[in-house]
Parts: C-alpha cells; structure tokens; sequence
C-alpha cells in the first residue's frame, strides 16, 4: 500500500476526527474509508472489491455489555 499526505485545515481535521469517533474509528481509516467510498459513488472503483478499509464501524447499540456473553447454566 501506498502512503501519501493530504493536508486539511484545521475545521477539516476536527470534522473528520468527530467522524471518526462517531463510526470508532480511526481517523486515517475514516479518511481511506471516505476516499474510497468517493471514488466508488464517482465511478473510478466498482463497489465489489472492498478492502479491509470499508469494514463496517461497530455499532454501540448492537455491542454487548462486558460479561453478557457469559452462558448460565
């Protein structure tokens, strides 16, 4: 993979770091998810290939309490 630098004013930053902590993210996953989902919405990459950027952010409302997985007999 590729690195490469983009630079972001600073509303730009704290808007893709409020993002990112909405989906629990990271934030360059965040940016590589946006880019991604840019260029698929553009036409340039078919929806099919997805990488490990494009998985889905875990959802609060879905996650269990710790020790809920606990099986009672």
């Amino acid at each position: 993979m590729r690195r490469f630098y983009i630079v972001l004013s600073e509303e730009e930053r704290m808007a893709l770091q409020v993002m990112a902590d909405q989906a629990r993210r990271a934030p360059r996953m965040q940016a590589a998810l946006l880019i991604r989902q840019g260029l698929e919405q553009a036409g340039f990459l078919s929806g099919l290939s997805r990488t490990a950027t494009a998985t889905p952010a875990i959802n609060p409302d879905r996650v269990s309490p710790p020790g809920d997985d606990v099986v009672q007999p």
